[in-house]
């Protein structure tokens, strides 16, 4: 939660506030909510380390959930007094920073409307990742509409591979909701409305193949560009397009080659002849993390087995990593990628963490995505199947 908050961005400095007797402008009332916010988050820092106990805890987000409804309510009512003002697109850039529904759902419809050619919108296009279950077919339409007209190079390549994400990120739901019944279950509740759930009854080929064609646009019109991590669209197009040709299920997983903790150098292919569970992780993800009992688990549940658990670890610090190993808490053998942007993530197309792959014993990609009984399903029938291929003469 503290890191949340101290990630929140303003767009605008505070203004010194209105003359006596007079009523405040846009940018001054702007410039109130900025101020007010900053105060807000300063002290709720401080509140979020001293919430130790569940209470505590519980009233604290129930807080930080109110005071951030009522900022956007704010932000919003300024956009729709003064919609032609600078202040109105400064409100509403704050509200889809935060990723807050409802008020992002007619955040994103202004934009759209009111706003979408301007040159500051490449932050937003960034942030329709926050947004993808609360109101997807307002970011899409935002994005389409941004990549057709804006004419701003920046804004409009930042759309053209934001868009690309997320009508590929759709395709992996659609294919997941289609085969898990619980998934289904999971993402219609948050989906809610006609317009949202009948984005995810399309085709999921026509989908991928949209999303190909707007990342191989990234790779010949704006492969210069950078994320807010500094790494170039074009090499990120690239990584996406080969995990779109070269890493489904059935497809002979790529070679890795890297150094582990300790700088020793080593091959996926080194674990040829062995069932492999390949994980894309960090200690700076929390959901990483909480993954490692089980892997721990299943490295001594299956150490006389024909079996392998492999990691690329995506700490900024290899000393990060050579910590894990020492605490007992990583037990298996890791690539250090430097970063979650780093060589081998980027090559593999790695958006989101943990990312996880089952290869069997010819190295073959056999499952993707899955974790707890499934991947265990899945490891178990590998094996099996490992066991009783006869070996080469």
């Amino acid at each position: 939660m503290i890191g949340m908050l101290l990630s929140l961005l303003l767009y605008a400095e505070p203004s010194s506030g209105p003359a006596a007797g007079q009523s405040p402008s846009p940018a001054e009332r702007y410039g109130e909510l900025a101020r007010d916010w900053r105060e807000y988050v300063d002290r709720s820092t401080k509140e979020a380390a001293e919430a130790t106990t569940d209470e505590a805890k519980k009233r604290f987000s129930e807080e930080n959930l109110r005071i951030t409804h009522a900022t956007g309510a704010r932000a919003l009512q300024i956009a729709r007094d003064h919609p032609d003002d600078p202040a109105a697109l400064d409100s509403l850039l704050w509200v889809v920073h935060q990723g807050y529904a409802p008020e992002t759902g007619e955040a994103w419809k202004l934009l759209t409307s009111d706003h979408v050619e301007s040159e500051r919108l490449a932050q937003a296009c960034r942030d329709t990742r926050r947004c993808v279950a609360g109101d997807p077919a307002l970011i899409e339409k935002f994005l389409r509409e941004v990549t057709a007209r804006n004419p701003h190079r920046e804004v409009k390549g930042q759309a053209c591979f934001a868009l690309a994400v997320f009508l590929n990120f759709r395709v992996e739901v659609i294919r997941l909701m289609a085969t898990s019944p619980e998934d289904r279950a999971r993402w219609r509740s948050m989906l809610k409305t006609p317009e949202n759930l009948s984005l995810y009854e399309q085709q999921p080929g026509d989908l991928e193949r949209e999303a190909e064609g707007l990342y191989r646009r990234v790779v010949e019109e704006y492969a210069d560009l950078v994320d807010v991590r500094g790494r170039r669209l074009g090499d990120r197009a690239k990584g996406e397009l080969n995990e779109m040709g070269d890493l489904g299920v059935g497809k002979t997983a790529p070679e890795i080659e890297g150094e582990d903790a300790e700088g020793r150098k080593f091959k996926l292919s080194d674990y040829r002849g062995k069932v492999v569970v390949l994980t894309f992780s960090g200690d700076w993800c929390g959901p990483c993390r909480a993954m490692y009992p089980a892997e721990r688990e299943l490295v001594v549940k299956l150490k006389d087995r024909p079996f392998a658990l492999l990691g690329v670890n995506t700490d900024e610090s290899r000393d990060v990593l050579r910590r894990s190993i020492e605490s007992g808490e990583v037990t298996w053998r890791c690539w250090w990628d430097g970063a979650p942007g780093g060589p081998i993530t980027l090559a593999w197309g790695i958006e989101a963490f943990p990312t996880i792959y089952v290869l069997d014993h010819r190295g073959v990609i056999r499952q993707r995505g899955e974790a707890g009984e499934k991947l265990e399903a899945m490891v178990d029938a590998l094996l099996k199947e490992c066991e009783e291929t006869p070996p080469k003469p």
